[in-house]
Parts: C-alpha cells; sequence; structure tokens
C-alpha cells in the first residue's frame, strides 16, 4: 500500500515536473521566435499602429475637403450670401480644406466675382501661415477687371448716368480684392498669434497701394495708413 501510494505521488510529481518544464520550453520558444521577426520586420511595420493613425488622418483630409467644396458649390448655386454654413461649417478649416478653396478660386471664372470674393472672404477668416497670407497677397495683385462681361475686353466707354455705373461697376470687378483688404485688416485687428505674420500683411497692403485697380490702390492706402501711420 505504501508503495503504491509512493509511486503515484513519484508519478505524479514527475508529471508536474514536466509540465513546468514544457510550458518555460514553450514561453522560451515564443519570445525568441518573436525576437526573430522583430529583426526581421521594416521599422515601418512595427509602428504601423501610429502610421495608420497619421493616415488615416491624411487620408481623412482631402476627403473632407471635397464635402466642404461640394458644400460650398451648394450654397454659391442658391446665391443665398446668408446661408448660416458659410459661418458654422467654413471656420477653423484645416490646410487640405483651404488648399482645396484656394484651387477652386484659381480654377473658377475671373467673371464670378461674387463666387470668388465669397471664397476670399471663407479663407481671409482662416488666416493662421505665410502660405494664406501669400494667397491673398497673390489675389490683391491680380490684374484687375476691365468689363463686367469679360475681364480681359475693355466696354465701351460710358456717358452720363452709365458712367455712374461705371464706378459702381468698378466695386463689383474688385470684389475679390477688396474682400483680400477686408481680410487683412480684420486680421491686423486680431492678430495675436505668430509676430512674423502681422508685417508679411502689411508688406500685401504696401503692394497693393500700386494696383492698377484705383479702387483697390486708395482702399489699399486707407487700410495701411490705419497699421502703419
Amino acid at each position: 500500500m505504501r508503495r503504491t501510494l509512493v509511486f503515484s505521488l513519484l508519478v505524479v510529481f514527475g508529471g508536474l515536473v514536466l509540465t513546468v518544464w514544457w510550458m518555460h520550453s514553450a514561453e522560451e520558444a515564443i519570445v525568441t521566435q518573436r525576437q526573430i521577426v522583430d529583426s526581421r520586420t521594416p521599422t515601418s511595420v512595427k509602428t504601423v499602429h501610429s502610421v495608420i493613425g497619421v493616415s488615416k488622418k491624411e487620408l481623412a483630409s482631402p476627403i473632407s475637403a471635397s464635402k466642404k467644396v461640394a458644400e460650398l458649390d451648394e450654397i454659391l448655386i442658391s446665391k443665398n450670401d446668408n446661408d448660416p454654413r458659410l459661418d458654422t461649417d467654413f471656420k477653423n478649416l484645416n490646410e487640405p480644406e483651404k488648399t482645396a478653396l484656394q484651387s477652386k478660386y484659381l480654377a473658377s471664372k475671373k467673371e464670378s466675382f461674387n463666387e470668388r470674393g465669397t471664397i476670399v472672404f471663407l479663407l481671409g477668416r482662416n488666416i493662421s501661415n505665410p502660405k494664406d497670407l501669400k494667397f491673398i497677397g497673390q489675389v490683391l495683385n491680380e490684374p484687375p477687371c476691365v468689363s463686367l462681361e469679360n475681364c480681359t475686353k475693355p466696354a465701351p466707354k460710358s456717358t452720363g448716368e452709365a458712367a455712374h455705373m461705371g464706378s459702381v461697376n468698378d466695386v463689383t470687378m474688385a470684389y475679390p480684392q477688396i474682400v483680400s483688404l477686408k481680410s487683412i485688416e480684420t486680421f491686423l485687428e486680431h492678430s495675436s498669434g505668430d509676430p512674423t505674420l502681422a508685417p508679411l500683411a502689411i508688406q500685401s497692403l504696401k503692394e497693393a497701394t500700386h494696383s492698377k485697380s484705383a479702387v483697390v490702390a486708395h482702399l489699399a492706402e486707407n487700410t495701411l495708413r490705419k497699421f502703419n501711420p
């Protein structure tokens, strides 16, 4: 009886020893295999989680930009300048969204004064870096339109009442530039971020004082005098 008990205990103990040894060996094998895989895996794959996080953000931006442009198209087609979405959906634009709106502006007809002015207004509210100011300056430096129907083809000279309307038309044709100047003015009034941006904005105003558009040049001089007496 005692021999049987001793034998059973030895069998149980031996089994426990074998189990512990097997588990330890298996763990070592797993660790070794993981080290081998890590040594053969490129760094870009090892950091796949962080890369995926960035990629999702980068991939989402163009989609977001496309949606913003589509939404703006819808608003512009409606010709509703008071659409509340202009105030709620187009603030705090990210860089891809701003780039998309800039591209839309550059691709639009020069005679689409209201459309182009609206785009400049939205971008002017989101000035946050030199690139933004460079675009505003680019708008200011555009050759002035010479007629409502065709920016490159002068309209017949008007007289009387038509001449008075001509001055009104000059304002209409310079609408994107007028909005640009107003954007710079608002930016300078409320700027408290990057101190290097204000000088760039002032420089854009100085350049605009030489505009071939009398309306733009005069307004630029008045705005410049306000911030650079």
